[in-house]
């Protein structure tokens, strides 16, 4: 619904595809995802997803998701396809795995980098963002040996390139 009135989801996703591309100067989360996902932060994705509800339109995941037919495509795909239709519409667990196959593809891993690497995983599945700080705040298991900052000895500083 967008004012009251009962929208069809083909006309909500060409207004929300509008609305990506018209905003990028106005929002600075979509700026990011579009043209500096290196960027891509924890404070990025809160602003994203307030802006985007904020709208008349209300422009959430959950109303994306059911106008898109895709129950688990992430917001951050959700964007990157209403600005270009050749990016797919991904599950945070897709997004995920991707990225860390693009970074990792043909790469030996040791145990300790592997465990450290399934950490990550999870928690960039279940919050689409991580931050140098969120290693000092994971659940490490218990067999991981080094906490927090061991990461970086163990899976070395090119690792931020992950997008």
């Amino acid at each position: 619904m967008a004012d009251g009135k009962v929208v069809r989801p083909d006309d909500y996703l060409r207004a929300f595809e509008t609305f990506v591309r018209e905003n990028p100067e106005h929002i600075e989360a979509i700026r990011i995802l579009l043209e500096r996902p290196a960027d891509w932060k924890t404070d990025a994705l809160k602003e994203l997803r307030a802006k985007l509800a904020a709208t008349p339109q209300h422009f959430t995941q959950e109303n994306l998701r059911r106008a898109y037919q895709h129950q688990l495509a992430d917001i951050i795909s959700i964007v990157k396809h209403a600005a270009n239709h050749e990016q797919p519409l991904l599950s945070a667990e897709e997004r995920v795995d991707r990225a860390m196959q693009n970074v990792f593809a043909g790469q030996h891993l040791s145990t300790e980098q592997q465990k450290w690497l399934d950490l990550i995983r999870r928690q960039l599945v279940a919050n689409l963002a991580i931050e140098r700080a969120d290693f000092e705040l994971l659940d490490f298991e218990r067999d991981v040996e080094t906490r927090g900052w061991g990461f970086w000895r163990a899976i070395g500083n090119d690792v931020e390139q992950i997008e």
